[in-house]
């Protein structure tokens, strides 16, 4: 008799801790803070609707730098101010030197999300843009052509 309460508790407390960890329930959108300590090398906006679907906001890309200013190879892809469909499936693939480098699950349909790129080798990569992709539909529904900033080579 208390095997039906003790899976109804474990149930609880699981959705609970899902909920906390931003999983489940009624989860706020994402608002990662904004790298510190790297530099802007690219940035750009998703264009306003494409295949009946709005996206906005924009895309930045980091080159971080260790405590010495020296860049590691590491790069972050900034969405900020995000809005787009509500719909499973969505991916973000970030386009450098005409070849995809980063395929992933969309966070989330809206807010600030920061995305981890890796990217070795003794060439700075050139970044060319952020699309939203929807894999069910096979279509992009946006894109952020990125225009380079400003950079000094270290």
């Amino acid at each position: 008799m208390q095997r039906p309460l003790l899976s109804v508790l474990m149930l609880v407390w699981a959705s609970a801790l899902l909920t906390g960890c931003g999983k489940g329930g009624t989860a706020r959108p994402p608002n990662d803070p904004a790298p510190t300590g790297g530099q802007i090398v690219a940035q750009g906006s998703f264009d306003a609707s494409a295949q009946g679907k709005t996206v906005t906001g924009s895309a930045t890309v980091y080159r971080l730098s260790d405590s010495f200013g020296i860049p590691t190879g590491e790069y972050v892809i900034r969405l900020s101010e995000f809005q787009a469909p509500a719909e499973s499936g969505l991916q973000v693939i970030v386009v450098a030197n005409g070849s995809p480098v980063l395929s992933l699950a969309l966070r989330a349909p809206s807010g600030n999300m920061n995305y981890s790129v890796s990217y070795g080798g003794s060439v700075l990569p050139t970044w060319n843009k952020v699309i939203i992709h929807s894999s069910p539909a096979n279509l992009d529904y946006a894109t952020a052509n990125l225009v380079a900033s400003q950079v000094i080579a270290p």
